[in-house]
């Protein structure tokens, strides 16, 4: 139940951890060689964006547990567990194919496999922080390049995993983290569309707006 998964997230986050690994609220998707890490709150939307970015070709290695390691020039990844959660409506609206499984008798979220591929270890070439649902009856994604400030390395803090277990000396650490992440990689603010049926297009021309080639 949702004591169990509590129970084993944070078990994997003291793992991750004392592996030397900076964990995040994000999910990792790769396109052409290109890969950009997701980020974002419960809610914001990840998981239906990564939904969306896969049925559109992109290869997703991770979905709401990215664990990296920042190197002296490149930030690295590992793949995460091989599924999307969603919830039955994002999948009927996406119109996503591929099979699901329940996570839960009767429950209203399912599983749905993602196209990794368990040996590709790699480097990230982007952030994107999502931020508000565009106002206007748009379907393109919109990208904004965000100032590598305290506020950027707060917010990344913000969206690391159990920020508030975290000792001083352990906080401490982790904002510099932060702060070499945003150094290392070009933060960006992306703005999705507001409405599940326009996500797919975005995601279309995300890839043009991030220099990268669709691969179907």
């Amino acid at each position: 139940g949702r004591i169990g998964a509590f129970c084993m997230g944070i078990g994997m986050t003291c793992l991750l951890k004392s592996l030397g690994q900076l964990q995040l609220h994000a999910g990792i998707a790769s396109c052409e060689g290109k890969t950009v890490m997701l980020i974002g709150a419960s809610g914001a939307g990840k998981s239906s964006t990564l939904a969306a970015m896969q049925a559109e070709g992109w290869m997703v290695h991770a979905e709401d547990l990215a664990a990296i390691r920042i190197e002296q020039e490149t930030v690295t990844f590992k793949p995460g567990y091989n599924r999307i959660r969603l919830w039955l409506h994002v999948v009927d609206e996406l119109r996503v194919n591929g099979s699901t499984a329940e996570i839960a008798p009767n429950g209203e979220k399912v599983y749905l496999p993602s196209t990794r591929c368990d040996s590709i270890e790699g480097s990230i070439s982007h952030v994107l922080l999502i931020g508000d649902r565009h106002q206007e009856a748009v379907s393109v994604c919109r990208v904004s390049r965000v100032k590598p400030d305290a506020a950027c390395v707060a917010e990344l803090y913000a969206n690391t995993m159990t920020p508030y277990l975290n000792t001083r000396e352990e906080a401490t650490q982790i904002l510099r983290e932060c702060s070499e992440l945003t150094k290392r990689l070009p933060v960006m603010r992306l703005t999705l569309p507001d409405g599940l049926r326009k996500l797919r297009p975005a995601v279309s021309s995300l890839t043009g707006v991030l220099g990268m080639s669709r691969s179907r």
